[in-house]
């Protein structure tokens, strides 16, 4: 019967139960007479009067005795108290390898040294004459001190005696079976074919059985897998494992022939001794067998988990090509001494997907896969994933569109925002996509281990959710001090209740991160930076200042940062870091993940009204936001984004040819043209404040000053008169609007109040009114009022329009703007009066071309310019960074 906790065994008293095995259940206990803990297993339930179970209790204690290794387990006592046997084990300290396995496949060092130790502990038992047929992950704990080798309830004398036939019908149905001689005892996937096939096990079925583990360690799949018992059986009889290099590139090219060969049907071709497979695992733990098998790679030094690292080589078949290596360390461990190695970079291609985008990545927290929401050759926005095991590319959604993706913290499923403004989710293995919530202008989500996801929308509070679905509500608190704040990108710590955020109130103004809770309540500042940070599972932030990378540790509920701001001058920050994972789920190491810069062309092209595209007008080496045609159609502008730069590019419409008219400055929003096509208004922002400027096109250094902006102010202009004589500018991105003009000096006035929920404000009728977009009726919708006093608010358009990342236009007294679905263009007239405006029905002009950077109408709007991007010579790629924290001190 189970032990409660203050019953005694003879001398020792039960503390707390640690576990069961088909055979025993364990406790910690403590020897009243030592004074020391201990472990004590007894016998399960009714199997204490079952003399075949008593029989190989007594077994395991005398199989235990007689082998006296640091490998394995030690046993001090065995005893009988009433009717319970029990025996007292050395109670140790670590987690199982089937628990370190659950997350995720090993290090190859940690393979071959793990390996090595448990050869090295069956070599004395065998030599001894007893075979351990019980060899699985269950019953190997990782201690600090190394391996240890549990559980010897099967352990029998060699040479065997006689077996009889397999009785398939009594195939177990637990871990171990306990069952007669002549049944199957052990477990399944472990168990060599002289085991299924009912003949008697020796030393050389604990090397089946130690192959398995090794493959299972180097690949985080076991070697054999099936639905059930009768096709696992047949799979371990006639199939052979799927080659391990297709499951873990980076896995020693050696260690495949080695593993072949514990797995041989026929014993007599395996290896013969426990001893000889621990000096050939030592061997290539010493670089030995250095060149790699078919597209495999040369073994990782790691003679000991104190060794030298040295680098792989990919060969030609691999689907991680390692754009750089790492150098090799002398005398210990990487990760017990951090300054020395450098990075090692992989570069992960996308066939089909176009194009990669910083909000459509993701890595999952394990480091097994890595999400990607991209545009296919139809424009519909599909969720993909890829394997880091596999080269393999699987759409996992069809028509829900996918934007913006991020994992559970399981890393078995994904989420997602879909163009109809749901959260969704579906998993990784597919399946059908599940609607989480309602989650209009989301701007980034966050899923905790504790069932709550937290997603941004916009500048409204943080909003959270249950994974399984319900109504979202707010977890962060409402703050006037805040108004025009947009909220990104939240991310849970690793205490699993807290999360960050990133608060952005304009282009070039320091980005606040915040710390919130999924209970709720004020959140606190935890830091400035210049770009939204990634947070690792473990506690890892990066972020970008002073345009370097730099990492910074942060403590598990978010209280406050630890240590120093180190520098990772190896990262480009002219890329977008996206990813970072938990150590030991992939390589054995972090990982971080980055986008390389966008160097797809751009193509710019003259749409009609119906939609029909002209001939392309230029092809650029530069991927640009948006384009501005000149009233005169001769020239435009384009906003072209690398990094953290935002500049203004100046191109010819006639012979195709552009030119840089800003350098390295931060602009908000597209460069507005004046009536003349000479000149260009525009706003220069910086940390300490920012102009407004107006440039004669001609002569970039005439610039000269309209507005200046005040230090911590962001303002975004929006549309101008004419010369400049009159602005409209906005506080953030969604906050109050401004006016400005000459005849007041450029003084700023507020127009809208940020009661009015305004995100965007365009002129109309030649400055007597104003229009723009608001959610204030709940849903976006384009409103008017008279200018420059406001007389009352007018709706314009019934049916929702596009959020503020996609534009609208007056131009005379046509309304043209994108409806709800995004790729829409649609047109209205409007009818002013001195105090009204009317406007008329809706009617579509054309569909938006896939993947459009930008688009904007010509002065008198027969036409738009569009700019999309060119053909990539290539499939797009990201980067992944292994070790990259060896840079910067202990883990």
């Amino acid at each position: 019967m189970p032990q409660t906790p203050g019953t005694r065994l003879g001398p020792y008293e039960i503390l707390a139960p640690l576990g069961a095995g088909g055979m025993g259940e364990v406790y910690r206990a403590r020897d009243t007479r030592l004074g020391r803990e201990v472990a004590v297993k007894v016998l399960r339930g009714g199997m204490a009067a079952d003399p075949e179970s008593r029989a190989r209790f007594d077994r395991e204690a005398r199989a235990i005795a007689a082998l006296n290794h640091p490998r394995i387990c030690t046993l001090h006592d065995l005893g009988r108290d009433g009717d319970t046997d029990y025996l007292v084990l050395e109670l140790l300290d670590g987690q199982t390898l089937e628990a370190r396995l659950a997350k995720g496949r090993l290090a190859p060092a940690e393979v071959l040294e793990f390996g090595a130790q448990i050869a090295e502990a069956l070599a004395p038992a065998h030599r001894a004459g007893f075979a351990h047929r019980d060899l699985k992950p269950g019953n190997v704990m990782l201690t600090r001190s190394g391996v240890k080798l549990l559980d010897f309830g099967l352990a029998r004398r060699l040479p065997p005696t006689s077996a009889s036939r397999l009785n398939i019908s009594a195939l177990p149905t637990q871990s171990v079976a306990l069952t007669a001689d002549g049944q199957i005892l052990g477990t399944i996937q472990y168990m060599s074919p002289e085991q299924l096939q009912g003949r008697e096990a020796d030393a050389r079925s604990d090397l089946w059985a130690l192959g398995a583990i090794l493959y299972e360690m180097a690949t985080g799949r076991r070697a054999f897998e099936a639905d059930n018992q009768a096709s696992l059986i047949s799979a371990i009889l006639n199939d052979e494992p799927r080659p391990i290099h297709e499951q873990a590139p980076l896995a020693p090219g050696g260690l495949q022939r080695l593993v072949d060969a514990c797995l041989a049907k026929d014993a007599e071709l395996r290896w013969q001794s426990a001893g000889d497979l621990a000096r050939e695992l030592r061997w290539l733990a010493g670089g030995g067998g250095a060149t790699s098998g078919a597209g495999g790679v040369a073994p990782i030094a790691a003679a000991s988990l104190l060794a030298r690292l040295k680098p792989p080589l990919l060969g030609a078949g691999v689907a991680l090509a390692l754009a750089t290596g790492v150098l090799a360390v002398q005398g210990r461990a990487p990760w017990l001494d951090l300054r020395r190695p450098r990075l090692v970079r992989s570069s992960v291609s996308f066939p089909p997907v176009s194009d990669i985008h910083s909000g459509g990545f993701a890595i999952a927290p394990d480091g097994s896969a890595l999400a990607v929401a991209s545009a296919d050759s139809t424009g519909t926005w599909k969720l993909y994933v890829r394997r880091l095991d596999s080269p393999e590319v699987r759409a996992l959604t069809d028509k829900e569109g996918a934007y913006m993706p991020f994992w559970s913290a399981d890393s078995r499923e994904i989420a997602f925002a879909t163009g109809e403004g749901k959260l969704a989710r579906v998993k990784v293995t597919g399946g059908p996509v599940q609607v989480v919530c309602d989650a209009p202008n989301f701007s980034g989500g966050a899923w905790g281990k504790s069932g709550w996801i937290v997603f941004a929308q916009g500048s409204g509070p943080l909003m959270r959710v249950r994974a399984e679905g319900g109504s979202p509500g707010p977890v962060t608190a409402s703050d006037s001090a805040r108004v025009g704040e947009e909220k990104e990108q939240p991310a849970f710590l690793p205490d699993g209740e807290h999360f960050l955020y990133a608060a952005i109130r304009g282009v070039a103004s320091p980005i606040v991160i915040r710390v919130g809770s999924v209970r709720g309540g004020r959140d606190h500042e935890l830091m400035t930076a210049g770009s939204v940070p990634r947070c690792s599972p473990d506690g890892w932030l990066t972020f970008i200042r002073d345009r370097t990378l730099f990492a910074q540790r942060v403590e598990p509920n978010g209280a406050r940062l630890q240590g120093e701001a180190i520098a990772l001058p190896e990262v480009p920050t002219r890329t977008t870091a996206f990813g970072l994972t938990t150590p030991g789920a992939l390589l054995g190491e972090h990982v971080m993940a980055y986008i390389p810069a966008n160097r797809r062309p751009t193509v710019l092209r003259w749409y009609e009204r119906s939609g029909i595209p002209g001939p392309v007008i230029a092809t650029l080496p530069v991927p640009f936001l948006g384009v501005y045609p000149s009233p005169d159609g001769k020239l435009a502008t384009g906003v072209f984004a690398e990094g953290l730069e935002t500049n203004i590019w100046l191109i010819n419409l006639s012979s195709g040819d552009a030119s840089r008219l800003t350098d390295v400055e931060h602009l908000s929003r597209g460069p507005i043209w004046t009536s003349d096509s000479r000149h260009i208004l525009y706003q220069y922002i910086a940390a300490d404040g920012g102009t407004i400027r107006r440039m004669d096109v001609g002569d970039p250094a005439s610039s000269e000053t309209l507005v200046s902006i005040p230090q911590q102010t962001t303002l975004n202009m929006t549309d101008a008169l004419e010369n400049g004589r009159a602005l409209l500018t906005q506080i953030g991105w969604s906050g109050p609007v401004y006016s400005a003009s000459s005849d007041s000096g450029y003084r700023l006035q507020t127009y809208l109040p940020a009661a009015a929920k305004p995100e965007f404000a365009l002129f109309a009728r030649g400055g007597k009114w104003v229009v723009f977009s608001s959610h204030i009726g709940g849903s976006m919708a384009l409103y008017a009022d008279t200018y420059p006093v406001r007389s009352r608010t007018i709706r314009l358009t019934r049916e929702p329009v596009a959020d503020s990342s996609f534009p609208f236009w007056v131009i005379g007294d046509e309304l043209i703007y994108v409806a709800a679905d995004g790729v829409t263009l649609r047109s209205t007239g409007l009818q002013f009066t001195a105090n009204d405006v009317v406007a008329g029905a809706p009617r579509t002009l054309f569909t938006l071309p896939p993947e459009l950077l930008g688009i904007c109408p010509s002065a008198d709007g027969r036409r738009f310019l569009a700019a999309t991007p060119g053909a990539s010579p290539q499939a797009p790629s990201l980067t992944l960074v292994q070790n990259w924290e060896l840079e910067i001190g202990k883990k």
